[in-house]
């Protein structure tokens, strides 16, 4: 059997077959068929941005905005610590750099690796701007148990070098283990170490979908002395705890470019309240740190034991010269002599979370 819905002329236009089958419908038919119309039109109508946005698309770059203002009054943690008549800094002498090079090398630290050391230099130089270099600084004592229950370490360096910075590689990394470093394929030190890693890296190795994120980049990994732990062929995205993008940490020249601004790295954890903050600055000079990450509930990323602090630098058929100009240590306690334990008595009284 056969069903129509009316004869039509074949010869016909299709706006005229179109427009003969919309004269036989209902006023019913007629409303649903403008409403589906007006429903069509929203969902293809382009809207303000170019690109379709997917949750996976977002770097942490585009979310570092939004997420590196967590403040109480104004402040950050670092802010807090520096401003509550609670607490009170103690710097660690003894883990300072500078001072630099003396007759008899390091005062308070070793080194390793292919690294230039210079008499007259204000810096120490991890790594020059040439390939397959690596190097590396170890303090020569250890930060107590005591002293790293509210913790800031401090690094102020440079990266440079001639290369574009789309042509550059591998990046630095900030250590507090258990163990001395020693030579090794991770930014130049052992892959087994225990103990947190600092990773500002400069080269992406791995673009898959976990790994959407802006370099240069921080991440932060907690190892347990896995030799196996830290993957470089997909930059550690699946260890790492946390991680930041951080723009503009490269100074391009044509010569040693001496003259650009030094970058400063401050971690600050405060072991018993499972805090870990980061912040970054593009010029030391401006005092303007900005946070760059902030990880709660961060707990046990320290060994339960005295660690050591290092810094260390890595270049592979790419690369970039690495210059250390400070690294330094200070610890935390109330005025009292007591440990930090909870946020909220460092903000006089106000809860440090909503």
């Amino acid at each position: 059997m056969d069903i129509s819905i009316g004869s039509y002329d074949s010869k016909q236009s299709f706006p005229k077959r179109i427009g003969g089958i919309y004269s036989r419908l209902t006023k019913k038919g007629k409303a649903l068929l403008a409403f589906l119309f007006v429903l069509l039109l929203f969902f293809l109508w382009p809207s303000g941005s170019k690109d379709p946005i997917h949750p996976d698309s977002f770097s942490r770059d585009s979310l570092t905005d939004d997420i590196q203002d967590v403040e109480i009054d104004g402040a950050s943690i670092s802010g807090i610590l520096n401003t509550s008549p609670g607490v009170k800094s103690l710097g660690l002498s003894y883990l300072s750099l500078p001072p630099l090079i003396t007759q008899s090398g390091l005062q308070n630290y070793v080194n390793g690796g292919n690294m230039l050391l210079s008499l007259r230099s204000p810096f120490v130089r991890l790594t020059k701007d040439a390939p397959h270099m690596h190097g590396y600084i170890n303090s020569k004592s250890q930060i107590s148990h005591s002293d790293s229950s509210a913790l800031e370490v401090e690094l102020n360096f440079k990266i440079h070098g001639i290369r574009q910075s789309n042509l550059i590689g591998d990046g630095l990394a900030l250590w507090l283990t258990s163990d001395k470093l020693q030579s090794g394929d991770v930014f130049g030190v052992q892959g087994a170490w225990d103990g947190l890693g600092i990773f500002v890296d400069t080269y992406k190795n791995y673009n898959g979908r976990k790994n959407r994120n802006n370099w240069p980049y921080i991440s932060v990994q907690r190892n347990r002395g896995d030799s196996e732990y830290y993957d470089k062929n997909t930059d550690g995205i699946n260890t790492q705890l946390i991680g930041c993008s951080w723009r503009d940490i490269y100074e391009q020249a044509e010569n040693d470019n001496l003259e650009g601004s030094v970058k400063g790295l401050k971690v600050i954890y405060l072991r018993d309240t499972g805090v870990l903050e980061i912040l970054v600055n593009n010029d030391i000079e401006n005092d303007n740190w900005r946070v760059c990450l902030r990880k709660e509930d961060a707990f046990e990323l320290l060994p339960n034991r005295d660690v050591y602090v290092g810094a260390s630098a890595e270049t592979g058929e790419l690369h970039h010269a690495v210059d250390v100009y400070g690294l330094n240590v200070k610890t935390w306690r109330k005025e009292n002599g007591e440990t930090i334990t909870n946020l909220d008595d460092l903000a006089g009284g106000k809860p440090f979370r909503d």
